[in-house]
């Protein structure tokens, strides 16, 4: 009996010293996690520091971001509150939501599904108005402006959504802030194009997922489509034939690839053969001629995709992408090559340079549409 508990004392004691003897010697490699690692900052060693817990903080969240077999610890803990919560546990900003039959939500986009993030309707009033001087503004120097409004996956599957999402929500509650948007958009015309009445019409004749299980953004399907009537809708507004992608010749996967997968990748789970589904990758169109389309666009990560698919063909000259209107890419390959100019002589030759510039925003970002783009650039444009 003795010799047992020796043997029990011995292993355990084993065990616990694997994490220590891995952060030291590293005898097996890592498993890969994802999501964003934020730099951890150790703050200035002081008495104020001590008895405010910011030192002791720090350095627990140092000795943790060290030690050995994290990610295999990590991992193991996910899977496991996966399996016996239907939870996935995760130090992120934004929190996953396993919804029903696998489907995996943002809870920034169920928020704004149901109303939880209402935007203040002067501040959206204000915004709509500064959009419409910038598109007569632009009309004047015949160029064409384009507000797109991509959907989201909350309102498109709201259906599996988790029910404790949805207790107490009225009717007059859910998609505020974009019902709002519809009607002063519509009240003050303002071009745009709507993703998400699209979609909506789309979804019972599409011969494949708009949005997946696995993914925050619509699918490379569903944005090849959406891509298309964008450029659609562009060429109506502007008198141009401009090609866009034919999303016809595709390429069936059973598993999620690229952005179609990216909430799938952040459960950093072991299993996930639950959430896969036959998904469609659309091959490149190849125009018969290149179109003159110079492009300035302003947006969030719903825009990424549509200049994947504008890449593709491909199905624009060049174009600058301003990401939230802070960081700057531009083609052919999304490198960061340039800043936007900050004054106002820079910014009116800077967007001289366009015949096409779109603000594109999501439900989850219509509090704060064009992120000050529309007003910074109307001051510009004031000045001759």
């Amino acid at each position: 009996m003795f010799s047992n508990c020796k043997i029990f004392i011995v292993v355990f004691l084993s065990l616990l010293a694997l994490p220590l003897c891995q952060a030291v010697f590293h005898f097996v490699p890592e498993a890969e996690l994802s999501g964003k690692v934020m730099p951890i900052i150790m703050p200035e060693l002081s008495m104020k520091n001590w008895f405010a817990g910011s030192l002791q903080e720090s350095f627990t969240q140092l000795v943790d971001r060290k030690l050995g077999l994290r990610s295999y610890l990590i991992r193991t803990d996910n899977q496991l509150n996966y399996w016996l919560f239907g939870e996935i546990h995760q130090k992120t900003k934004e929190k996953l939501v396993i919804g029903k039959d696998h489907y995996v939500f943002e809870q920034n986009y169920i928020d704004a599904y149901i109303g939880r993030d209402k935007a203040n309707l002067t501040k959206m009033r204000e915004r709509v108005s500064a959009i419409r001087e910038l598109q007569d503004r632009l009309r004047e120097r015949k160029q064409t402006f384009l507000l797109v409004i991509a959907p989201s996956k909350a309102n498109f599957y709201a259906e599996y959504l988790p029910d404790n999402q949805l207790g107490g929500v009225s009717q007059d509650e859910l998609s505020y802030n974009y019902q709002h948007l519809i009607v002063e958009l519509q009240k003050q015309g303002v071009n745009y194009w709507d993703g998400r009445e699209y979609f909506a019409k789309e979804r019972g004749q599409a011969i494949a997922p708009l949005f997946c299980k696995t993914g925050t953004h619509w699918t490379i399907y569903g944005s090849c489509l959406a891509t298309r009537e964008i450029i659609a809708t562009a060429n109506r507004l502007a008198g141009e034939s401009w090609a866009g992608p034919t999303c016809t010749d595709l390429e069936w996967r059973e598993r999620p690839l690229w952005t179609d997968g990216d909430l799938l990748d952040l459960t950093n789970i072991w299993f996930k053969g639950d959430f896969y589904e036959r998904l469609a990758y659309p091959r490149a169109t190849i125009p018969a001629k290149q179109n003159d389309l110079d492009l300035f666009l302003i947006g969030d990560s719903f825009s990424w995709n549509i200049l994947s698919q504008l890449n593709s063909g491909p199905f624009v000259r060049n174009y600058d992408f301003s990401y939230y209107f802070k960081t700057n890419y531009a083609s052919p390959d999304n490198n960061l090559k340039r800043s936007l100019p900050t004054d106002n002589a820079g910014l009116r030759e800077f967007v001289r340079q366009k015949n096409l510039v779109m603000i594109e925003v999501n439900e989850a970002g219509m509090f704060d549409i064009g992120w000050n783009f529309a007003e910074t650039m109307n001051e510009a444009l004031k000045q001759k």
